[in-house]
């Protein structure tokens, strides 16, 4: 990922766009941003953007931009970042250009709700010489994994849905896959 992370003061940062990974590290510890959730109402009940330190979160849907765009540009704050999010990462984008083009501090969240359901945040839990534990977390649905590395082998235990993020990892670290374990079966 090449865009610099969101600083959690208010200046409008040159990006236009977050990424997953980035927004996960900010939401992390306490922050100054604000969420505008473009999607449509149903969408916005299934499920939100959470994390220990989940920041507010306005909803508005994409909709209203197009029916009454002063209104709806009025209801958004103008004196904290805003973080848009939509399904996919376009409508969003467009919402991102009506605020910044009004001197918004807002960033498009890159590839929207779907990237941010696909992320996975590997966490290294023991690093030695002889042995790593790693937990893998799949953030948006709060599903977690262990992979335990040594001597070059490997162990997976209740792997996730996308198997090929694994199988990446043990190739950088230069391990082989020999056990792999589901507790849920």
């Amino acid at each position: 990922m090449n865009s610099p992370m969101l600083a959690a003061a208010p200046a409008l940062p040159a990006q236009t766009e977050l990424f997953v990974d980035e927004l996960l590290t900010a939401i992390q510890k306490p922050n100054d941003l604000l969420i505008l959730d473009v999607r449509n109402d149903e969408e916005f009940e299934s499920w939100k953007i959470e994390s220990q330190y989940t920041p507010p979160t306005l909803h508005i849907p994409y909709f209203e931009f197009l029916e009454n765009e002063q209104e709806a540009l009025e209801a958004v704050p103008r004196d904290r970042q805003i973080v848009v999010v939509c399904a996919k990462g376009g409508a969003s984008d467009y919402v991102v250009d009506l605020l910044r083009s009004r001197g918004t501090h807002a960033v498009n969240l890159a590839g929207g709700m779907v990237e941010w359901g696909d992320l996975y945040d590997l966490r290294p839990v023991v690093e030695t010489a002889t042995y790593q534990i790693y937990q893998i977390d799949r953030v948006a649905r709060g599903c977690v994994s262990w992979l335990f590395v040594s001597q070059g082998k490997a162990a997976i235990v209740d792997p996730l849905r996308y198997g090929e993020r694994y199988l990446h990892f043990l190739a950088e670290s230069g391990a082989t896959l020999e056990l792999l374990l589901d507790t849920h079966a």
